[in-house]
């Protein structure tokens, strides 16, 4: 049985290291009068997306604490895509329904 838990993990590994981390941040511009437009932004003016998780959804996050890196793996279907795309706007955003999740320390 421990030999095809190794062997499903040096696949899931394998398969993983073809997915490159990319920054998720986005730089929030300020306003006329010099305010940031948006919610929650870090000290730099990038503002980055968050997800809220209780224990029964994600229990593998269980003993984590605040300050803690995590890697996430998640699988969800797409439920909504939009794209606005203007003279003065180009966005395109996708709403995910979470189906499972797993984590790494």
């Amino acid at each position: 049985m421990e030999e095809n838990v190794k062997e499903k993990r040096n696949i899931i590994s394998s398969a993983l290291k073809g997915i490159k981390l990319k920054d998720a941040g986005m730089k929030i511009p300020k306003s006329k009068n010099g305010d940031l437009c948006c919610g929650p932004v870090s000290d730099n003016g990038v503002s980055y997306p968050s997800l809220y998780l209780n224990v029964k959804q994600a229990p593998d996050l269980l003993g984590y604490d605040v300050g803690d890196k995590v890697t996430l793996l998640i699988e969800g279907d797409i439920t909504s895509h939009s794209a606005d795309k203007t003279r003065n706007m180009d966005k395109e955003t996708f709403d995910v329904q979470i189906k499972k999740i797993g984590c790494k320390k």
